[in-house]
């Protein structure tokens, strides 16, 4: 994945300032990172954007509960009494609901957030989210952390909330950070301690005199280790995706493939899966008909020596022999000329007046001539439908004024 911070001052129509980033693994390490113009920054399918604190406001505001294109509606002016801005240049991006029934918001301008994410992805880069800089810091429950960075400082008070510092004096605590702690301390959820940590590759200055500090805000202040928004491990929770609501619709089928490909490839992988267990056993009964094939030859070549007899004419040779033998012990079937006969009757009933011309049986098929009365219909025959597996085709028709010949053959469907 590559991570980029954004400037406070955007990317410009170019992208031509120098932009932190980093690439990060699967596992969460850093594998490169540096300074780049946008165009040189190395390329990546996934692309999470960092956006300064200094451009976001984060609060928190009370929702009814709707979802859907009813929220993205009603959050810019559920933000409004707490914002200077028109609701309609206001972009607004909505964490989960909290036990308490608030929802917690992160404020931008549409225009900034706009400007950033096409100059972004005329680079040929496809942001799959943007966050907020003021939530990467790790945090302990009922401390904060402030990341020193010179003109660029922020802290983050809680899971959802945090804000800029507008001016930084290593020698006295900034005027919002104490603010800030008077409020916390009128609603008894004031820090212990606040824990500065200088940002990684910034430009921190000199760095807070914490002793100086703690006496002008009345709790603790401690320096720790140096912290980085290239290795910042960012959980669901915590984080506020700003692509959301109409930057979230503007995303189009190219622009949700890279998000869409772990699913895509699983589907790949399924289907793959599918089809090779479709062969394997396309496979496996070919062999197994195969098999049986070569036993039906060499059985019937063992009980008839003299058959010939391959894969291609086993059955046949096979169901001739058995009509043949149960013919020779006397047994009848259905292809015999006495079954076929007794058919016939129900069909030369069918017209009275119809006389039999000419009877002729062979291999099994019994052909009849009928003299058919003048009255008589030869198509009607058709409908004389015998019992299976015995079928009845009128083969031939000759009309006169006297009356009517057909000539009608009775066999056994083959299977």
């Amino acid at each position: 994945m590559l991570r980029i911070r954004i400037p406070e001052s955007g990317l410009g129509a170019d992208g031509a300032d120098l932009l932190p980033w980093a690439l990060i693994g699967k596992d969460g390490a850093v594998q490169r990172s540096g300074r780049a113009l946008l165009a040189d920054i190395a390329k990546s399918e996934q692309v999470e954007l960092i956006v300064p604190a200094s451009v976001v406001l984060l609060t928190s505001v009370k929702l009814p509960p709707v979802r859907g294109a009813k929220l993205r509606q009603m959050l810019p002016f559920a933000v409004e009494e707490q914002v200077l801005q028109d609701p309609e240049e206001l972009h607004v991006a909505a964490g989960p609901r909290q036990p308490d029934g608030s929802t917690p918001v992160a404020v931008i301008e549409k225009a900034w957030l706009r400007a950033v994410i096409d100059t972004v992805k005329q680079a040929g880069l496809m942001p799959q989210r943007i966050l907020v800089e003021t939530l990467l810091p790790n945090f302990e429950p009922g401390s904060w952390t402030l990341a020193w960075n010179g003109l660029e400082s922020f802290v983050r008070t809680g899971t959802y909330s945090g804000f800029a510092l507008n001016a930084v004096n290593e020698a006295i605590p900034p005027l919002e950070l104490a603010q800030s702690l008077k409020l916390a301390r009128e609603q008894q959820n004031a820090p212990q301690p606040i824990v500065v940590r200088p940002v990684a590759g910034g430009t921190p200055g000199a760095l807070p005199n914490t002793d100086v500090w703690a006496d002008a805000l009345g709790t603790s202040v401690v320096l720790e280790r140096e912290w980085d928004f290239a290795s910042a491990v960012i959980p669901n929770a915590g984080s506020i995706d700003l692509l959301q609501g109409d930057f979230a619709q503007n995303l189009g089928m190219k622009d949700l493939l890279p998000r869409l490909k772990p699913a895509l490839t699983l589907a790949a992988m399924i289907a793959l899966l599918q089809v090779s267990i479709a062969g394997y056993e396309w496979w496996r009964l070919s062999r197994e008909k195969q098999a049986l094939q070569a036993q039906m030859v060499q059985t019937v070549r063992g009980v008839f020596p003299d058959a010939k007899v391959d894969k291609d004419t086993v059955e046949t040779v096979l169901q001739s022999r058995i009509n043949y033998l149960r013919g020779a012990s006397g047994e009848m079937t259905a292809s015999d000329f006495l079954p076929l006969l007794q058919q016939l009757a129900p069909v030369v009933r069918s017209a009275p007046g119809t006389k039999i011309k000419s009877l002729a049986f062979l291999d099994g098929e019994l052909r009849v001539d009928l003299i058919l009365p003048s009255e008589a219909n030869p198509d009607a025959l058709k409908a004389q439908a015998p019992q299976p597996p015995v079928q009845l085709s009128v083969e031939a028709v000759n009309r006169s004024a006297s009356g009517s010949e057909a000539r009608i053959v009775l066999r056994v469907k083959r299977s």
